[in-house]
């Protein structure tokens, strides 16, 4: 006998309601173009300067909004 848990379905089950699978969408594809976009932004930076410190500093600079403002 299989025995499945409480919380086995209980994601899928979400994604019945169309605002659910829109907010989801929406989530997903701005989750994946800001992880281009840092990608991005790093590869630039080293291709214009050479340097891999520099690159931290560019990434710690567009950080820095998030970390004193939440």
């Amino acid at each position: 006998m299989i025995r499945r848990s409480i919380y086995s379905q209980a994601w899928a089950s979400s994604f019945r309601f169309r605002d659910f699978r829109l907010f989801w969408a929406s989530t997903f594809f701005y989750s994946l173009g800001t992880g281009m976009e840092h990608v991005a932004v790093g590869w630039l930076v080293f291709d214009i300067t050479g340097s891999a410190f520099i690159v931290g500093v560019a990434a710690a600079a567009r950080m820095a909004p998030l970390f004193f403002l939440g």
